[in-house]
């Protein structure tokens, strides 16, 4: 804990000082420290004066620039209600470090609640506190000005309010609130990152229909209004989002399908031979591919989903599932979005204690191989296509392989479950222990 505190530390002098900046690409080559943020703070600006929070050099162009520098907004409408509220409050820069300042009160927060959680055995809630204050990606994060922290924390929410339905009772009655807490958690997270929606599915498995029904009565409470003033930024925001593809391979993009469209870039004629054309839109072997594992990795999810059953602790590998499944299959995973590994990383720890969701946990949390380009005797500011291609396949694997290896870690537990527990009564293991699975000694 001592060293994640001073790797904590060093993360935030870093933010004044740039020391950890050539360890990230986004930090190097990226528009600038707080561009993310920036992005926001513009979208809340439009909002306030008129203009579309989707406006862009690629769309109306109309809006007035209030900030430095700044990645377009592609977020649903209430990001940019609560930017709306900073832009009236501070100029660009003192917002930007309030929003360090507020991340890090949530990081603290987020901390304190795992280490005080005596359901689960002191080693595995220290263990995982520390990885939670030395996680690389944090600092990504906080250089940005991104919002996974606040992801995270409505994660970790909506988990443990699932968590703590089947915690023991005292005198008799449930914790107060558990439920709404809950449901408010995930419809807020919808409006965040909407990748949390695929956890509808095990709600629908445990016929969950009110909790489904009011978190997206929340979303769309807090998004329509502005979407039925303006529809059209609503295809506007599908055009930004719903695409499969990302339109290139981006240095700073670590997710599974960047990785293996890189791979897949040493075979031209994946890229250029088309299959299917729909919708004037056509397919061609790479395209084909990626789906076809998409579907794959979607359908052993929702299988091993239906596998954990009634389990009293599948609401941990509900969480880990289907956020792993968002990092397989979505398009652009940065490296800050890796923060939103940490309740799924979390949940799966303290419930198995398993040693390799650790050490995955680790190796998410390392920096990439970018830094260590000259070593390779590869320039890190070339053009990725003057890289050699041993390379990068190892900058582009170093977060996508543990995570692959974290879902198939998810899909065995499913199936040893299904295998040994299936019948089960509610209620938790003894000491937070989940029977039959990995213990704190490792597997």
């Amino acid at each position: 804990m001592g060293v994640a505190l001073l790797l904590h530390a060093l993360f935030f002098v870093s933010l004044i000082t740039g020391w950890l900046d050539p360890l990230f690409v986004e930090a190097s080559q990226g528009f600038g420290q707080g561009s993310d943020f920036f992005g926001i703070y513009q979208a809340g600006a439009n909002l306030l004066d008129g203009y579309s929070i989707y406006d862009s050099a690629d769309y109306r162009n109309e809006a007035p620039q209030v900030v430095p520098v700044y990645y377009f907004y592609r977020y649903l409408p209430p990001t940019a209600y609560g930017a709306a509220l900073l832009t009236r409050l501070l100029p660009p820069g003192p917002a930007y470090w309030l929003w360090v300042i507020l991340n890090e009160l949530l990081i603290l927060i987020l901390v304190a609640a795992v280490v005080r959680n005596r359901n689960w055995p002191a080693n595995r809630r220290w263990l995982i506190a520390a990885l939670w204050l030395g996680f690389f990606p944090l600092y990504i994060e906080q250089f940005m000005g991104q919002f996974s922290i606040t992801m995270a924390l409505l994660l970790w929410l909506t988990w443990r309010s699932d968590e703590r339905a089947v915690e023991p009772r005292t005198a008799g009655r449930r914790p107060h609130g558990v439920s709404r807490i809950g449901w408010i958690a995930w419809g807020l997270s919808l409006t965040l990152k909407s990748f949390s929606g695929f956890l509808i599915l095990p709600y629908l498995r445990d016929a969950r229909c009110k909790r489904i029904l009011a978190g997206i009565g929340l979303a769309l409470l807090l998004c329509l209004p502005y979407l039925l003033a303006r529809p059209a930024d609503v295809l506007e925001f599908a055009r930004l989002n719903f695409s499969p593809f990302s339109p290139q391979i981006y240095k700073g993009s670590f997710g599974l399908q960047n990785a293996l469209r890189d791979l897949l870039s040493n075979f031209p004629a994946a890229a250029e031979t088309s299959v299917l054309t729909i919708a004037g839109r056509t397919l061609h072997v790479e395209g084909m591919l990626l789906l076809g594992l998409s579907l794959l990795i979607f359908a052993a999810a929702l299988r091993a989903t239906v596998q954990l059953g009634r389990h009293p602790r599948r609401h941990a590998f509900d969480l880990a599932l289907w956020i792993t499944v968002f990092f397989l299959v979505f398009k652009s995973v940065w490296e800050y979005h890796y923060v939103m590994m940490l309740p799924a990383l979390t949940a799966a720890y303290l419930v198995s204690g398993s040693r390799t969701v650790l050490v995955l946990g680790v190796l998410m949390g390392l920096p990439t191989l970018f830094a260590a380009a000259p070593l390779a005797g590869v320039d890190p500011g070339a053009p990725l296509g003057s890289w050699p291609a041993w390379f990068r396949s190892l900058h582009f694997s170093v977060k996508a392989i543990p995570t692959l290896l974290f879902f198939g870690w998810c899909l065995r537990e499913a199936q040893r479950i299904r295998g040994a527990h299936a019948d089960l009564p509610p209620g938790p293991a003894p000491h937070g222990r989940l029977r039959g699975s990995a213990n704190d000694d490792g597997e």
